[in-house]
């Protein structure tokens, strides 16, 4: 079993953020404390991969697109983010504007999904 280490600190404005590995690559996903607790209660643990510029979680047989999920975005809304960088999914970060989407996010989730199981390594800086 993998064992995905998670880094706890605090950021230069003083707010808790969290940095989350992605599985497929060395590259970390960035977030408020806050928000991440919310996804797992969701379901939306890990493992998180990153895919087509995005942070995704494979949940309910497909992948989720997590800035989604955070902003809570409904059908016909879709993410964009301030400083460009898709892997900066702090709530000061996104961005809710119109787009396509044809689903809302939290919907899609199943919340105990299986693969969502893993062993994290929670880390305090």
């Amino acid at each position: 079993m993998n064992i995905h280490e998670i880094l706890h600190r605090t950021d230069q404005g003083g707010a808790r953020i969290v940095e989350v590995p992605l599985s497929n690559s060395l590259l970390k996903a960035k977030l408020y404390e806050k928000d991440y607790a919310e996804l797992v209660a969701l379901g939306a643990g890990l493992p998180w991969k990153y895919t087509q510029d995005q942070v995704v979680v494979w949940n309910n047989n497909k992948n989720i697109n997590v800035a989604r999920l955070i902003m809570d975005a409904d059908k016909g809304t879709k993410i964009s983010f301030a400083d460009g960088n898709t892997r900066n999914l702090c709530r000061s970060n996104l961005i809710r504007i119109a787009g396509s989407a044809k689903y809302r996010a939290k919907d899609q989730l199943a919340r105990m999904f299986k693969r969502n199981l893993v062993e994290v390594r929670n880390i305090t800086q």
